[in-house]
């Protein structure tokens, strides 16, 4: 019997220049970039591509006014 939460995995980091991109994005996390704090009316935004979700098409014709989706 497969029991997959008996075993443990690893990642092993094999990008030479990780420290160096991570400690970018940590700094953005801790509201600096360059060494400089951020100003109150700077913002930082985090987005995830799922560009392995495909667009499909609607199985059923759009509700009309005054009826439920």
């Amino acid at each position: 019997m497969i029991k997959p939460w008996q075993y443990r995995s690893r990642i092993f980091i094999r990008d030479p220049n990780f420290q160096a991109k991570a400690s970018r994005v940590r700094d953005l996390y801790a509201r600096t970039f360059d060494g400089e704090p951020l100003s109150e009316d700077e913002y930082v935004i985090s987005s995830d591509e799922k560009t392995s979700i495909q667009a499909r098409c609607r199985c059923h014709p759009n509700p009309g006014p005054g009826q439920c989706a």
